[in-house]
């Protein structure tokens, strides 16, 4: 590459699709891209062609019908079982049977795959949150739902991966506010059912949010045990500790939140 002008040696559109569609290295494919981008000679409707032009010519037969969601979701699986530290976009593009050249036309980096799959993922827990709640059943029911539902089980792949994502947060500040949402509405979503549960009679708790951040604290801090060092504590343990910290924070039997 070196002293090539920016306009020879293929790097015209013919040559862009060329690299994009050919059996070419990941180093040529992202070298050439790169170039396209930052270019002058090349204008954001050549960029778009080229990387249309990629899909519609069939970079993979099942790209083309692949959803982005379905990309997502495979990055979660790839992340959870490798770990983020040990996770390459060609990693997930060999997961998800599409090619490196369908996760460039999405993503410009593995930092922003990583950013767009946490946020996946945490939409998709938002929305299943939002379902317990909007279940007409009554509090004790939906809290006996979410704590079941929050804690890990023995083979959930889950924790591992937002476990990930709380580290690398704290270096990351769009992973932050991910985290921090999902967080955050994990908490609501307690705080509410423990004030229905209040305003009820089923419950007795004078400050619902704190009591909702400190039985959420208690699974957040098992949870890791169990996921980290599945060894020390199991599921029906951590289970046991979190009903009867919850009862307690409510005034009913823990017996009732079996």
């Amino acid at each position: 590459m070196d002293g090539e002008s920016k306009k020879g040696d293929g790097c015209g559109f013919a040559g862009a699709l060329h690299a994009l569609t050919s059996n070419a290295t990941t180093v040529v494919i992202r070298k050439r891209r790169q170039r396209l981008s930052t270019s002058s000679a090349y204008g954001p409707d050549t960029l778009r062609k080229v990387h249309r032009a990629c899909i519609l010519t069939g970079v993979t037969r099942r790209s083309v019908d692949l959803r982005l969601d379905e990309i997502l979701s495979t990055t979660c699986d790839v992340i959870a079982d490798r770990g983020l530290g040990n996770t390459r976009t060609a990693d997930v593009a060999r997961a998800a049977g599409v090619s490196q050249a369908l996760m460039f036309y999405h993503f410009d980096s593995k930092d922003r795959l990583v950013v767009e799959a946490f946020t996946w993922a945490a939409e998709q827990d938002i929305t299943r949150l939002e379902t317990i709640l909007n279940d007409g059943g009554p509090p004790l029911n939906k809290l006996r739902r979410i704590l079941r539902w929050y804690a890990p089980t023995g083979s959930s792949k889950s924790w591992p991966m937002w476990i990930d994502c709380w580290s690398e947060s704290m270096r990351v500040p769009e992973l932050e506010k991910v985290s921090r949402r999902l967080d955050t509405r994990w908490k609501e979503a307690l705080a509410e059912v423990i004030t229905l549960g209040v305003k009820d009679g089923d419950f007795d708790c004078e400050d619902p949010t704190a009591a909702a951040w400190r039985v959420m604290a208690l699974i957040d801090g098992l949870a890791l045990q169990m996921t980290v060092h599945p060894r020390v504590i199991s599921r029906k343990l951590l289970l046991d500790w979190v009903r009867d910290a919850t009862a307690r924070e409510l005034g009913i039997g823990a017996d009732e939140l079996v």
